[in-house]
């Protein structure tokens, strides 16, 4: 077969099983179906992990694939301070504007990468980054069904 294609100059992104199928480190189907089921899996706890921490004060779309979930939380949340807060705090999130070309509409909205994270430091990074964003901007109003304090 042909090489593959190098990778973008740009490539941002590069965990693991993404880069190993790009460069054509890995051809087994198998691999590639098991990457699959480990990433919808990752995203399905990121989904719930978000619903059960910040309720409805969150908005996203579910992707059909990547490593990328965009999320909207209320106006009132800048989310470049809130990645700027998160960090200091061991959380990383990338804040909306940097990665949107307008970046006043994208100011409330943040991207997660569940690509890299294992089930249990998702879970964990959420209600930590919830519990962070009641406290800087009071959003959401409470956490998991308990008022935060």
């Amino acid at each position: 077969p042909p090489p593959p294609p190098p990778p973008p100059p740009f490539f941002f992104s590069t965990p693991t099983p993404q880069t190993a199928i790009l460069s054509g480190l890995v051809g087994s189907e198998m691999c590639i179906r098991d990457s699959c089921k480990t990433l919808e899996n990752k995203l399905a706890v990121l989904t719930e992990a978000i619903e059960a921490n910040f309720g409805t004060s969150a908005e996203f779309d579910v992707p059909a694939g990547g490593i990328f979930l965009w999320v909207t939380l209320p106006d009132n949340v800048d989310t470049m301070k809130l990645a700027s807060i998160a960090l200091s705090e061991g959380i990383a999130i990338n804040p909306g504007p940097e990665w949107s070309t307008d970046a006043v509409s994208a100011r409330s909205k943040l991207r997660i990468c569940f690509g890299h994270p294992d089930v249990s430091t998702i879970r964990e990074g959420i209600n930590k980054l919830a519990k962070i964003c009641q406290r800087e901007f009071s959003v959401p109003k409470r956490i998991s069904n308990e008022k935060v304090q």
